[in-house]
């Protein structure tokens, strides 16, 4: 099954070093409802305002959980793999190491993208889950 990306508005986040901002740049161009953010002073904003969230392993999924953004995760390097394999045990819907299979990877992030657009009660139970994970503020000792 396809998704219906025209309906979908994507925010994807490239930092100055990624080598491919010229063709995202012109995706966004092409298809009003991609925005590319180069620069992201405060990134839990953006997370918070998403229903949905795709990463690579790493301390981001720290910071996703934080927010409750349910969270399709991927594996892009060596010292990603520990954290995708844990979140992936319920926290997050994980797709395995990109470096594997670029193809099948893809495959299980659109696969679990479906299955969260489509499962509202879904999202809230990861939601709920990663926050239980991250202890608020108000517990912390500063």
């Amino acid at each position: 099954m396809q998704p219906d990306l025209a309906r979908l508005h994507l925010h994807i986040v490239a930092g100055r070093f990624n080598k491919h901002i010229p063709e995202l740049l012109a995706l966004s161009e092409q298809y009003p409802g991609i925005t590319i953010h180069q620069t992201v002073d405060i990134m839990s904003k953006l997370m918070l305002d998403c229903d949905i969230a795709v990463s690579a392993g790493g301390s981001t999924l720290y910071e996703l959980c934080a927010c409750g953004t349910p969270t399709v995760v991927f594996g892009a390097a060596d010292n990603q793999l520990e954290a995708v394999a844990a979140f992936g045990e319920g926290y997050m819907l994980g797709c395995g190491d990109w470096r594997d299979s670029e193809e099948d990877c893809l495959e299980k992030i659109m696969d679990n993208l479906l299955r969260l657009d489509g499962n509202l009660e879904l999202r809230r139970e990861l939601a709920v889950i990663c926050r239980e994970l991250v202890p608020s503020r108000k517990h912390l000792r500063l």
